[in-house]
């Protein structure tokens, strides 16, 4: 890893005026080989933003009809070669295999435990030849590799990189490179007086053979506070894989750092933050929230949750201590063309509003921010398409692909 001491030896000053009163300007330097970016603001040239159209391209799903069309417990989707999609679904533990206009093509996996199949299945991934990746995580993490034909090429538990790292769940695919896989969680020594601590997180190279080669680096996880270990958001390091690399992002600021599959630090980007407080009257309506959410979820028909349940809700909902200030970061997602997208973190009250992304170029400027519509779960970004789900009034859940399109809304104002 690259020393904390800053030694510029390059600075670097973009301005620019492109129908805007206020310029933004990116600052660039040097540190050690690091290259450092500054954005003090969106990019002033509109002709560099980008901007969503709400209305879909695509839209998959239905009440009633054939197997294939009616989605439910959607658990993740990813855009694959020639816009084709794969979706996962948990109630069937099932990926389905779509083409860029929406027909179904062929459905894979199911509920067991033999090849290919899944107890809990929770993401999708992109592979190489065409391949898709099913992942279930957990105690029994594993994986399912299955060819464009819907075969079973692989079927194996994904092995924890260390006895220090258990419990392994996939990142990202580098398409040349192999798989991305994190760790979670190494504990350090509890405070004496029950204070806050955190967390070591670690992200680690495999092979495609999904061996492990290497740690890519060691990072911050989840804030803990307290005997139950628990805090208000809890939220650790974020990752992506981008073009064979991994893209860290601190949650509680705007910055993402860029290191290669060996962990040598690329780029370090960032830009000003205003951070939120948190009162007692957030608190206490995030901590309602989320019981009732707990409630919906444990209790038997009378409305009432069983012992085991009730303490579980208890732990995580009473005397729970939460930061001054919320985390600014809650997503990212990179595109091929370069693109990174930042998702503004949204507390748990405000989940099902707009979702805000600020998006910058790989190179570390900051372009502009936008809003993707209400409602719309953001799974994967394609180079001009975004794949996501969207639930009507009656909770049928649908796969949709929205574009994003260079400009301003008034540019593609119908």
């Amino acid at each position: 890893m690259t020393s904390s001491r800053l030694i510029p030896v390059l600075l670097v000053i973009i301005s620019a005026n492109c129908g805007s009163d206020k310029p933004s300007s990116v600052v660039v330097s040097d540190s050690s080989g690091v290259r450092i970016v500054f954005s003090s603001g969106p990019s002033s040239d509109l002709n560099s933003h980008v901007v969503v159209d709400p209305d879909p391209i695509v839209s998959i799903g239905q009440l009633d009809g054939p197997d294939e069309y009616t989605l439910f417990k959607i658990t993740d989707a990813v855009l694959l070669k020639d816009e084709a999609i794969a979706v996962s679904e948990k109630a069937s533990n099932t990926l389905r295999l779509y083409d860029a206009q929406g027909t179904h093509i062929k459905t894979f996996g199911g509920t067991g435990g033999g090849p290919g199949e899944f107890q809990v299945l929770h993401r999708v991934f992109a592979y190489r030849s065409d391949s898709v990746v099913g992942f279930e995580g957990g105690f029994g993490a594993h994986i399912a590799v299955f060819g464009p034909d819907g075969g079973v090429g692989t079927t194996r538990f994904l092995m924890a990189p260390s006895e220090a790292y258990p419990y392994p769940s996939v990142v990202g695919v580098a398409p040349t490179v192999g798989p991305l896989v994190r760790a979670f969680e190494r504990m350090p020594p509890r405070p004496e007086n029950g204070g806050l601590f955190t967390s070591t997180i670690s992200v680690w190279q495999y092979d495609f053979d999904w061996q492990p080669l290497g740690m890519v680096g060691e990072f911050a996880g989840p804030p803990r506070y307290g005997e139950n270990e628990n805090q208000g958001f809890a939220m650790s390091t974020i990752f992506d894989e981008s073009a064979g690399d991994l893209i860290s992002v601190n949650p509680y600021d705007f910055s993402w750092r860029i290191w290669s599959t060996t962990g040598e630090l690329i780029q370090v980007s960032s830009r000003p933050v205003e951070r939120v407080g948190v009162t007692q009257e957030f608190v206490e309506r995030d901590l309602e929230l989320k019981r009732q959410r707990w409630i919906n979820i444990f209790a038997d028909e009378d409305g009432e949750l069983p012992p085991r349940w009730a303490n579980f809700v208890a732990d995580r909902t009473e005397n729970v201590p939460y930061p001054d200030s919320l985390p600014l970061v809650g997503g990212i997602k990179t595109t091929e063309s370069g693109l990174v997208w930042l998702e503004h973190y949204r507390p748990f009250s405000d989940e099902d509003g707009p979702a805000i992304y600020s998006v910058y170029f790989r190179d570390g400027q900051w372009l502009n921010d936008l809003q993707v519509p209400p409602g719309f779960k953001v799974f994967d970004i394609g180079n001009d398409r975004i794949l996501g789900m969207v639930k009507d009034e009656l909770d049928i859940e649908y796969i949709q692909v929205l574009r994003y399109l260079p400009g301003t809304l008034s540019d593609h104002a119908r």
